[in-house]
């Protein structure tokens, strides 16, 4: 199937998919409330530590929460483009995930297209509005380069997100009740993502950069071009190619994805 047939697969079903949705407007806007409400608890918690911590490992408090929108922002994206992959499992259990291999699509793409999450405009709304404060809170002399290394970064977290939660979905595809390790993942960033990773302890750091690479979606980036990365080593030049940590693991997890498939085996027999 030719590229511009699945891009207007794509607008068509999030069309309906928004239609569909703004149908029960009450609970359209709910969800844009939950979204906004969980993101905001979040930046409540950051805030009271930081009243009580204002600076932390030579972050200044503006830095801290402009890594912490960073983060929410790479995530919003990953909700709004990638949050069904989560829902895999449970598609497995309940059949219909069967109905998406006997059409003449991408299974990915039907898996993603399937639902429109309206919480991800009220993530959106808090990490957009939290970064517009916090770059006004930030001495950074800002070049073109530092503005696409900082986008390339964004979205690279956000891909990131996408290839943690697809490689789980993977798992799920085989082993359907592995859907607990999808809420652990999302714990674990929401909780240590809007830090800089150098306050905690040697082996909570090591695991966050090489275990789960949490460091990869905004701590690494933002200490690039705020100059507070080593000057040489291997952790330079990953900090320095970090936002290309999110394409090459998601690419990575694609094949993982047609490699699942092809041993799937249905629930029903």
């Amino acid at each position: 199937m030719d590229c511009p047939t699945l891009v207007r697969f794509v607008v068509r079903s999030t069309v309906l998919n928004i239609r569909a949705r703004m149908q029960y407007r009450g609970e359209f806007l709910l969800e844009i409330f939950n979204g906004i409400l969980w993101q905001t608890s979040i930046l409540v918690f950051a805030t009271v530590i930081l009243a009580r911590f204002p600076g932390m490992a030579g972050w200044s408090s503006g830095e801290i929460l402009m890594m912490a929108s960073m983060r929410m922002l790479s995530h919003a994206i990953f909700a709004l483009v990638f949050s069904n992959v989560v829902k895999v499992p449970f598609m497995v259990l309940d059949g219909k995930f069967d109905g998406y291999l006997t059409r003449p699509l991408p299974v990915y793409l039907q898996v993603l297209t399937s639902s429109f999450g309206v919480h991800a405009l009220g993530d959106l709304l808090v990490a957009g509005g939290l970064l517009a404060w916090a770059l006004g809170h930030v001495t950074i002399t800002w070049t073109l380069l530092h503005v696409v290394y900082l986008a390339v970064a964004v979205v690279s977290g956000a891909l990131l997100e996408g290839a943690l939660h697809t490689a789980i979905a993977c798992l799920g595809i085989r082993r359907p009740g592995s859907d607990g390790f999808s809420v652990w993942v999302d714990e674990l960033m929401s909780t240590f993502g809007s830090y800089p990773l150098s306050i905690f302890p040697v082996p909570v750091k090591a695991a966050l950069t090489f275990g789960l690479p949490l460091a990869f979606v905004a701590f690494l980036p933002l200490s690039v071009v705020l100059g507070q990365i080593p000057s040489d080593g291997i952790l330079h030049w990953g900090a320095v190619l970090s936002p290309l940590l999110g394409i090459a693991l998601f690419s990575l997890t694609q094949v993982l994805w047609k490699a699942s498939l092809n041993q799937y085996s249905s629930p029903g027999g």
